[in-house]
């Protein structure tokens, strides 16, 4: 049931962002927002509770859509992925979540603060050959950022996964964002 109502709050989050009261793409970050991030990331583990490791690195990508409340204030969806080859195998890591973001000011340059809550799975792509490593579970992410000009800016993001059956795992990337607002 709990895995249902993220999902629903996720969905109502990214269906009505398009529906907001004020024009997107005007300059102004209240109403429709789309961006788009890329950088560098790893998976770690912190503690071990089976035989397999989903530890991993490579570039990390980023999907942001949702809705400025104000000129302060995004409530938005994130989706970060990982995206590595250990060995010749292709690793990945996925963490759809729901975000909160503030920024200190209300245009550019600002410092800005960012929080999330979602799912997080990570492990090999290839059914055959892999390491066998994979995890699921509940995620949280913090981070900071500055946004240099409207739209264009850095983030440093840190995380955690926690699962059942394979431990707890750390996450870390950073990445160049474009906003469009």
């Amino acid at each position: 049931m709990r895995r249902n109502g993220i999902a629903v709050l996720l969905a109502a989050v990214v269906l009505s962002a398009p529906f907001s009261d004020a024009l997107g793409f005007d300059g102004n970050r209240e109403g429709f927002i789309l961006g788009f991030g890329g950088g560098y990331g790893g998976l770690f583990e912190i503690t071990q509770n089976a035989y397999n490791d989903a530890s991993g690195k490579g570039v990390l990508t980023e999907l942001v859509i949702g809705h400025g409340v104000s000129k302060q204030w995004l409530i938005h969806y994130s989706g970060r992925q990982i995206w590595g080859s250990t060995k010749g195998i292709l690793y990945t890591a996925v963490f759809p979540s729901v975000a909160a973001t503030h920024f200190h000011r209300d245009k550019s340059p600002s410092i800005y603060e960012m929080g999330s809550l979602g799912i997080a799975a990570a492990g090999d792509v290839a059914i055959e050959g892999g390491r066998g490593g994979g995890v699921a579970g509940p995620a949280a992410f913090l981070g900071i950022g500055y946004e240099a000009k409207r739209g264009f800016g850095f983030e440093l993001v840190g995380g955690v996964l926690g699962s059942v059956d394979n431990g707890t795992y750390g996450a870390v990337g950073l990445t160049m964002k474009l906003l469009a607002y």
